[in-house]
């Protein structure tokens, strides 16, 4: 993918790099991680949609009744969500993982996955994931999309997001949003729904 040599704005790399690492958060860890709490709490009282870099105002309208039902009373009930949508050990109905969405098979590690871990190791991004899983996890993506933008590479950042992600962000996003059974995963969706296009959008053009 070329881009044109108008680089992206500071400020639009810190919002890629901040909705990269929220998102990857919440797509990616358990409700009870460290790391995702805070940002329960955030949600729960509407900073997190109220200080969203990408927010539009009538999105923002939909989003955030969803994202502030979060009741700590029952936190329970958004780990068993957690636990149905992205481990099992039923079928997940949005399996996170890329190449699900792109080979014609359905599986995982497919060529897209080989594709992106090229990628990623060419440009040194070494993901944490959990054991042995493939790396086209949409949190995961998010987390690099982050790592690119924090180090001004806007160009792998567009080579990133346009053929590694927007192939199959879309479907996965919104099949997702129909899946969920908790207003806030319903939310998050959304929210990353909008936050995905956003960046699309803000790249340097071709």
């Amino acid at each position: 993918v070329a881009v044109s040599e108008r680089a992206m704005t500071a400020e639009t790399r810190a919002a890629i790099a901040l909705c990269g690492r929220v998102l990857g958060a919440l797509f990616y860890l358990p409700p009870a991680d460290p790391a995702v709490v805070p940002l329960l709490h955030l949600a729960e009282s509407g900073e997190l949609v109220s200080e969203w870099p990408f927010a539009r105002a009538e999105v923002v309208a939909e989003i955030a009744p969803l994202l502030t039902q979060v009741d700590w009373r029952d936190a329970h009930a958004l780990a068993v969500e957690y636990q149905r949508l992205f481990i099992g050990p039923d079928a997940l109905a949005a399996p996170p993982w890329g190449s699900v969405w792109l080979s014609e098979e359905g599986t995982l590690c497919g060529p897209s996955t080989l594709a992106l871990r090229d990628f990623l190791a060419r440009h040194g991004i070494a993901l944490a994931t959990r054991q042995r899983e493939p790396e086209d996890h949409f949190g995961l993506l998010m987390w690099a999309a982050a790592w690119l933008a924090e180090r001004d590479a806007d160009a792998a950042l567009a080579v990133l997001l346009r053929e590694h992600l927007a192939p199959w962000a879309g479907r996965y996003l919104e099949t997702f949003r129909q899946a969920a059974a908790h207003p806030f995963c319903q939310g998050a969706g959304r929210l990353a729904e909008l936050s995905v296009q956003a960046m699309l959008e803000a790249l340097p053009g071709d």
